[in-house]
């Protein structure tokens, strides 16, 4: 009896030892699988889970650590197509996310405030919140943990961003989701007046400004300088998003305070099929700035042959003169724009 009570008690401390070996292996690969299969075991001790909630913090606050100094270096850059790429990719595995929300659920049942800012090394900037930093990294499961935690959910940082803009910036369509049903005001403004869509349609999210819209977003809200969502994704060239603010019955011809409209930045940086699309929509061809500067005197200055054929096309006045006397003709030709300047004599302008 003394003997078999021996075998089974190295039986049971072999496959303790085998479950042990195991866990250290999941918790070096951050196998979130081989993780829950082992939270299922009932070999696990109160040791063990201490352990393991230890671990998988400190793997999420590192993988968040590298992923806030690559978006500080790529910002850093004012790169905007890295920065639109880049997506941090050090915490975008979904196992990763998981991991990060089995650490918050494990550390607020513990009683820690899911509000209290990380703490920054030694000659670091503050860190934001954890919610504005998984908001900005898509970690959707995270998100709704430090939610149900009791992350406030409008918290704005020092520049008056919000964990909303962030996921919206970034494209997180179901981050945007998680945040707008818990609460997220969808309108709240940062500093400078920019709202989540607008961050979105700079970017050129189209399923974000989608969401934003169905969650109640004001498609015309303006920023500080008057700019519209419309007005930046005509900047940026980002037809699709424009397509969509417009069946949300945005404001086509909607003017900042110094009379630029989306057509006009549309001329201004050569957007052909946002200049074809904003009028479709019915932008007015002449709209005039306050210096009495037309789309077509933009497309002359910059040189923009494809864009005059197409304001002509629309029937622009080829003559109208700004408050200063200058045709298009003049303007181009003042830039040395010759191809430009054919155009328009082909046109018709006066010579």
């Amino acid at each position: 009896m003394h003997a078999n009570t021996q075998v089974a008690e190295r039986r049971a401390e072999a496959r303790k030892e085998a479950a042990q070996a195991a866990l250290e292996t999941a918790l070096s690969t951050e196998d979130v699988e081989a993780l829950r299969r082992s939270a299922e075991q009932g070999w696990r001790s109160e040791q063990d889970a201490g352990r393991l909630k230890t671990r998988a913090v400190r793997v999420c606050e590192e993988a968040l650590a590298r992923a806030q100094r690559e978006l500080e270096r790529v910002r850093a850059t004012q790169n905007t197509a890295e920065l639109r790429e880049v997506g941090l990719k050090a915490v975008r595995a979904a196992g990763k996310d998981t991991l990060c929300a089995m650490a918050v659920q494990a550390a607020a049942q513990d009683g820690a405030d899911v509000n209290k800012r990380p703490e920054a090394a030694a000659g670091e900037q503050p860190r934001p919140r954890w919610l504005t930093v998984t908001a900005s990294e898509g970690l959707e499961e995270t998100v709704r943990a430090l939610v149900e935690a009791g992350a406030e959910v409008n918290y704005a940082d020092n520049t008056g961003g919000t964990a909303l803009h962030e996921a919206a910036a970034n494209g997180h369509t179901e981050v945007v989701r998680t945040l707008a049903v818990a609460g997220a005001e969808v309108n709240q403004a940062d500093n400078k007046g920019r709202t989540a869509l607008f961050g979105a349609a700079y970017h050129g999210r189209v399923e974000a400004v989608q969401k934003l819209l169905e969650a109640g977003a004001a498609v015309d809200l303006a920023n500080n300088t008057s700019a519209t969502a419309l007005f930046v994704a005509a900047q940026e060239g980002h037809v699709a998003v424009i397509k969509v603010l417009l069946e949300a019955r945005a404001e086509v011809n909607h003017a900042r305070i110094t009379g630029w409209t989306a057509l006009h930045i549309a001329a201004h940086m050569g957007h052909v099929e946002v200049m074809r699309t904003l009028l479709e929509a019915g932008a007015e061809v002449d709209h005039a700035l306050h210096t009495g500067h037309t789309a077509l005197h933009i497309a002359a200055q910059e040189g923009h042959v494809e864009v005059i054929k197409v304001l002509l096309q629309a029937g622009a006045v080829l003559n109208h003169k700004t408050n200063d006397g200058n045709t298009p003709l003049d303007i181009a030709r003042g830039f040395d724009h010759e191809a430009a300047a054919q155009a328009l004599v082909q046109a018709g302008a006066t010579v």
